[in-house]
C-alpha cells in the first residue's frame, strides 16, 4: 500500500515537474564532513530534493556535505542542518555553482519549518502562474 500524496507531491503534479525547483536566496552554511571545515554559501533554488547554490569552495561530485539553511535571515534563528552529495558543481569566475541532493526528502515531519517555506513559495509560484 502507497503513502497518500502530500501536499508538496500535489502541487509538483500540477507543475509537472518531479520535484519542483523554486527560487532560494538565503544564507547557507556547508560544512566539509571531511575535513569539518566551513564554507559560506548564497541558495540560488531549493526543492524537498536538494539545494542550488553559490560558493566560493568549489566541492566535486559525490563530496559529502552538510548544509545549514537559515530560515530567518534577519534573527539568524531555526538554522537546519540537512546533509547531502554533490550531484554537479561548475567552476565559475571567482567561485562555483553546486547542486546538493539531500540524504533524504524533506518531509513535514523531519523538517515542518523548511518543508512549510517550500511549500508556501510553491503556492505563490504556482498561483501566480495560472497553473493553480
Amino acid at each position: 500500500m502507497t503513502e497518500p500524496m502530500n501536499e508538496i507531491q500535489k502541487l509538483t503534479i500540477i507543475s509537472r515537474r518531479a520535484y519542483e525547483r523554486i527560487p532560494f536566496i538565503k544564507r547557507l552554511t556547508v560544512l566539509d564532513v571531511n575535513t569539518n571545515r566551513i564554507f559560506d554559501a548564497n541558495g540560488i533554488d531549493i526543492s524537498v530534493k536538494g539545494v542550488g547554490f553559490y560558493s566560493s569552495k568549489l566541492f566535486q561530485k559525490g563530496h559529502h556535505v552538510s548544509i545549514q539553511i537559515w530560515l530567518d535571515d534577519v534573527s539568524q534563528k531555526d538554522p537546519v542542518w540537512i546533509g547531502g552529495t554533490v550531484k554537479w558543481s561548475k567552476l565559475e569566475q571567482d567561485g562555483a555553482i553546486m547542486g546538493i541532493e539531500f540524504d533524504a526528502l524533506i518531509k513535514p515531519a523531519e523538517h515542518p519549518k523548511l518543508y512549510g517555506m517550500i511549500y508556501k513559495i510553491m503556492q505563490v509560484l504556482l498561483v501566480g502562474s495560472g497553473l493553480l
